[in-house]
């Protein structure tokens, strides 16, 4: 069985610079708290169970929380990291190209907390960039991962792929950066973060999302963010600082 991902912990409002030299990859890790980069120069590859994409410089990613996501860099590059001090509209990725990149960033260094609202809503009201599109074969897979968490991976890769299920696990490691397991996994859990705020019964929350039962979800948001649900439930409604 694969592991969840290691967390990142980082304080809301926090403003960091990261460089990355070319050829280097970035493992799966996933981030405890929200954050936006921007990509000032260069450009890498990132995967996620969103699928992959490549991004450049004026490319702007809102993460959100404990969205996995890993990275190859392509050429040197420098992206700028604003963790949020307020919640997103969304779980998963969402990638935009912002006008006056340099007019952000000297927002952004100024104010760091004040810019993030700001920030945040210029991203959510931009059309979101889609990924590059997985081949042919794993487009109809990944679609029944996400909506079919009963059919074994055997017979999803005989039937939408028509390959052995070992060449068929390549190739969607290629692109997802997962195995078809840990993609299936990752979505399950994210429906259920999506609606922990609003279901207070987790039994049914468990069953809604596709876990065999309230102990398996427990086990999973523990791998997955180091709390059982009702705990990340009241953390998530502590507003940040």
């Amino acid at each position: 069985m694969e592991q969840p991902y290691g967390v990142v912990s980082e304080a809301p409002g926090a403003l960091y610079p990261t460089l990355h030299a070319p050829d280097q990859r970035v493992g799966l890790h996933r981030h405890q708290t929200p954050y936006v980069a921007l990509i000032l120069d260069g450009s890498y590859e990132e995967w996620s169970a969103d699928g992959r994409y490549l991004l450049e410089r004026g490319d702007v990613v809102l993460h959100g929380r404990y969205h996995a996501h890993g990275n190859c860099i392509r050429e040197s590059s420098r992206v700028l990291n604003l963790v949020l001090n307020v919640e997103p509209p969304c779980s998963a990725k969402r990638v935009v190209r912002l006008q006056g990149l340099a007019g952000w960033l000297a927002d952004i260094r100024c104010d760091p907390v004040g810019a993030a609202s700001r920030l945040l809503s210029a991203v959510m009201d931009e059309k979101p960039r889609a990924p590059l599109p997985p081949p042919t074969s794993l487009a109809a897979a990944a679609e029944q991962l996400r909506r079919g968490p009963e059919l074994p991976i055997t017979d999803l890769a005989r039937r939408e792929s028509g390959v052995s299920p070992e060449h068929f696990a390549r190739s969607f490691r290629r692109h997802f950066g997962m195995s078809p397991t840990a993609y299936r996994a990752e979505h399950r859990f994210r429906r259920a973060l999506a609606r922990l705020d609003d279901s207070p019964a987790l039994a049914g929350l468990a069953a809604e999302s596709g876990y065999a039962d309230q102990s398996h979800m427990t086990r999973d948001f523990r791998a997955r963010t180091g709390h059982p649900p009702a705990r990340l439930a009241r953390l998530r409604a502590t507003p940040a600082g």
